[in-house]
């Protein structure tokens, strides 16, 4: 598919990370994820770039940009995107959001995970311990 790469998992804390969904989807045995993210393009200052990566869960990581230009536009991308997965059986696990002017210091969260089990501290934990990271 051309296009798309093998990539590490991108986590909120990233440098340029703007904002980060995380949509899970375990329906008929499946343990798939789709995680949306919105960053400053590092090719254009000032520019934004809104990239996709998906796979399995603790499998290699597939990616591929979707839309580039103001953080507005970005916006909105993300949002088709997600609403577009939720369609099909995906659930939003993570929402974080970063101020798109500050450049350190922590991500706040936008919205807890929607299943109560873990705190985000521990599902960050969890994905990390299976994710099988390619470079």
């Amino acid at each position: 598919m051309a296009g798309v790469a093998r990539t590490r998992l991108t986590e909120p804390t990233d440098p340029g990370v703007v904002r980060l969904v995380r949509l899970e989807c375990t329906d008929a045995g499946s343990n798939k994820f789709y995680s949306p993210v919105i960053e400053r393009d590092p090719d254009a200052p000032g520019a934004f770039r809104c990239r996709c990566e998906w796979g399995r869960v603790g499998g290699a990581v597939s990616s591929q940009t979707k839309a580039n230009g103001d953080q507005a536009s970005c916006e909105r991308a993300l949002d088709g995107l997600v609403r577009e997965k939720q369609r099909r059986g995906y659930r939003v696990v993570m929402d974080r959001r970063r101020d798109a002017s500050s450049e350190t210091g922590p991500v706040p969260a936008a919205s807890e995970p929607e299943t109560g089990e873990a705190s985000l501290r521990e599902l960050l934990e969890r994905r990390r311990r299976e994710a099988t990271w390619v470079l």
